[in-house]
């Protein structure tokens, strides 16, 4: 043989494997046989049925919080992952959760904690993506050969058969849902849809509950156009409800609700047709009254620019006469001061008052007795006429 493994060597393989697997986080449902605790607080026990049995360990993180009061014979349910031991080669599955319930008990636990994280992520928030009024791409994923796909299919044709519809089959309970599920929702985004439409017929809690399941809720969210969740009935309320854009009752319901009646849509073409002429004839009608108005306006424009170029002319003259008045009045009492202080300051004007001027021979105006001394003749100059005098000697 070209290969020889050693046992540790494939016992190791073997275990990861098996923690890569589908087998993880798988709800096993079975009689509790041989349960002890051990000191160190880590649970050891089996599960059995009718056709089988598997051992069990849940470590002392987990194992604290399993109900009290458990003792073998009871039928219980536990989320586990398989695992293998290498030291000894034994397959066992790691308990995480354990239930003495029923099935339903512990899968709704399961549902409260994931929502409870939706919640906190703010996944639960996001704002809804409204459907396309006309889709030109639908894509469906549902179940293989299943009635919900042949009612979905029907709806399509009765309402609008043109539209464009894709169908990826795949598994939608179950062990395989966990993976293929996703799976087929990420190749219906890598076709460019319109609109998606997940879900499935209705069935028992069990057969509904790979919808409430982190993988295919995550698979939901990551959804690049609307999707619709049409899972089961009305009355069935899953985790892909509310993280879907929309939820349909049911798959029926959802096709009613992506694909328009055709019928109504021509309708609606009709009466918007007839509503956008009427609007565009009546935005015509005033484009043209408006046209009609500038031309009067126009051809009226010369005589009212004219008669407004008159008006204001006057009103300028007006206003220049009123200035060039006051200008003159103000200036013709200005001179008319300026007169009045000459006159006043006017040597001839004092003459007339009584008062002399005495003159020398040179003619210049003599100021003092001691310039009229050296002087031989002299004049005095009334304001009527001159008189000449000569000095007297002082003997």
């Amino acid at each position: 043989m070209s290969d020889t493994w050693r046992v540790g060597k494939l016992a190791h393989a073997l275990r990861d494997l098996l923690r890569n697997s589908q087998f993880r986080n798988v709800a096993v449902k079975g009689e509790l046989t041989q349960y002890r605790v051990a000191a160190s607080g880590h649970a050891y026990f089996s599960l059995k049925d009718e056709d089988g049995k598997m051992d069990c360990v849940a470590w002392r993180g987990k194992a604290m919080h399993f109900p009290d009061g458990l003792e073998d014979g009871m039928e219980v349910l536990i989320i586990a992952s398989v695992d293998l031991y290498p030291p000894q080669g034994r397959v066992q599955l790691q308990v995480e959760q354990l239930r003495a319930s029923t099935n339903i008990g512990l899968l709704e636990e399961m549902k409260r904690k994931l929502v409870d994280k939706l919640e906190a992520n703010g996944s639960l928030d996001l704002l809804q993506r409204p459907l396309p009024t006309i889709p030109q791409h639908v894509v469906i994923v549902t179940g293989a050969d299943s009635a919900a796909l042949s009612d979905m299919l029907r709806i399509r044709d009765e309402r609008w058969t043109d539209i464009r519809c894709t169908v990826i089959e795949t598994v939608v309970q179950g062990k395989e849902s966990h993976s293929l599920l996703p799976r087929a929702l990420r190749a219906a985004y890598a076709l460019s849809p319109s609109v998606v439409v997940v879900g499935r017929g209705g069935g028992s809690p069990e057969d509904l509950w790979s919808f409430n399941l982190e993988p295919i809720i995550e698979a939901i969210l990551e959804s690049p156009v609307p999707i619709v969740s049409a899972v089961g009935h009305e009355s069935d309320h899953l985790v892909s409800d509310l993280v879907a854009d929309h939820r349909a009752a049911t798959p029926t319901h959802a096709m009613e609700m992506v694909i328009p009646i055709r019928g109504d849509h021509d309708i609606m073409i009709d009466d918007f047709s007839s509503r956008l002429e009427g609007g565009l004839n009546r935005w015509l009608s005033r484009r043209k009254e408006r046209l009609h108005n500038l031309k009067l306006r126009l051809a009226s424009a010369p005589l009212i620019g004219m008669g407004k170029a008159r008006e204001s002319l006057l009103m300028l003259n007006n206003i220049l006469t009123r200035l060039t008045t006051s200008r003159f009045n103000a200036e013709r009492q200005k001179l008319q001061r300026y007169s009045t202080v000459l006159e006043f300051t006017n040597p001839h004007a004092v003459l007339k008052r009584g008062y002399s001027m005495v003159k020398g021979e040179d003619g210049m105006v003599i100021r003092t007795a001691a310039a009229a001394a050296s002087q031989s003749s002299m004049k005095l100059q009334f304001h009527d006429g001159e008189l000449s005098v000569a000095p007297l000697d002082d003997d």
